[in-house]
Formats: C-alpha cells, sequence, structure tokens
C-alpha cells in the first residue's frame, strides 16, 4: 500500500461545500482506503491504498459528488513525492524575516510554461514565486491578505496549503507509513 496524502480543494471555505472530516473519513473509510487521517478543517487528508494516483483521485472525486452533490477537485500525492517537495523548497528557510510566509499550491499536473509566463509580471519585492513539477512554491514578503496573485490564470485547479500544513502533512503520512 502506498501512502497518499490529499488536498481537497475549496472546501469549508467561506461556508461553502462543508465537510465535515469526521464525516469524510467515514466515506474514504467505507471506499476501502486504510488509516485515513484528516488534519484541520480544510480538506487535507492522509490514507493508505493500492490504487495508482489518478484512479484513486477519481474515485474519491466520484464518491464525494455522489455522497454531497457538489464537485470538488483532490490532488494527490504519494509520502515521497510530498517529503520530495518540501525538500525542492527554492527559498532559504533560514532567511525568512519577520512576516514573511511561504505557501505551496498543489496541481493535478505541472502548469504549462505558456501560463507560468502570464504571471511573472505579479513578482515583485512582495512576492516571490517558483514552479517545480506540480507545485507552486509562494514567499510571501507582507501578508497574503494584501497581496493579491491571480493563480486562476494557471487554467488549472490548483489548491494552496501554508508552509506549516505542508511539514505537519508529512510529518502524519510520515507517521502511519512506519
Amino acid at each position: 500500500m502506498k501512502t497518499y496524502i490529499a488536498w481537497l480543494r475549496g472546501i469549508n471555505v467561506g461556508g461553502h461545500k462543508k465537510i465535515k472530516m469526521e464525516t469524510l473519513r467515514g466515506l474514504l473509510e467505507s471506499m476501502g482506503l486504510q488509516k485515513v487521517k484528516t488534519y484541520i478543517q480544510s480538506g487535507n487528508v492522509i490514507l493508505q491504498a493500492d490504487e495508482e494516483e489518478r484512479m484513486l483521485q477519481k474515485k474519491i472525486e466520484d464518491k464525494i459528488l455522489e455522497e454531497f452533490g457538489f464537485d470538488v477537485t483532490v490532488m494527490l500525492r504519494t509520502q515521497h513525492e510530498l517529503e520530495e517537495a518540501i525538500s525542492s523548497v527554492p527559498f532559504d528557510l533560514n532567511k525568512l524575516k519577520e512576516g514573511e510566509t511561504i505557501h505551496v499550491i498543489f496541481f493535478p499536473e505541472e502548469p504549462a510554461e505558456s501560463a507560468i509566463e502570464i504571471l511573472k509580471p505579479y513578482k515583485n519585492e512582495d512576492l516571490d514565486f517558483v514552479v517545480r513539477n506540480r507545485e507552486l512554491y509562494l514567499l510571501y514578503r507582507k501578508s497574503l491578505r494584501d497581496i493579491k496573485f491571480p493563480v486562476q490564470k494557471l487554467k488549472s485547479p490548483g489548491t494552496m496549503r501554508n508552509w506549516n500544513t505542508v511539514n505537519k502533512m508529512a510529518a502524519l503520512g510520515k507517521a502511519i507509513d512506519e
């Protein structure tokens, strides 16, 4: 069995697409997925499954649609892929200044180079970003609320998590792997 981290896009945000984590956990377990754990209310799930990523992604998305009546995009990473994403962070974590934060946007596919080009004008003294594989790493030098980053221009459904959540999910995934 592989350990996967599932990032569910857009649930429990602003009162939309509400799913209780206990209910989600039960739903995933009813699908035969193993060692299902959730972290906070924003759709962060660790689980084990035999299926390959694309098949598992579709299976989870279809089951959520069937059970809750709305579409949710699921981004999956294996434990190994998440650990690689963490070790590939393009910013020096030891040099972060007060108020600076790192976020990662997880995509189901690697964003097209043409889409990334469209975003380049948004790099400035308050925001830096780097795309590596299926992740877009963002360094906010000011509050995330004060900086508008038009991720929708990538034309790919992604979901953003802060650096603490990314690392917590890796630690939880590692714990169930042992």
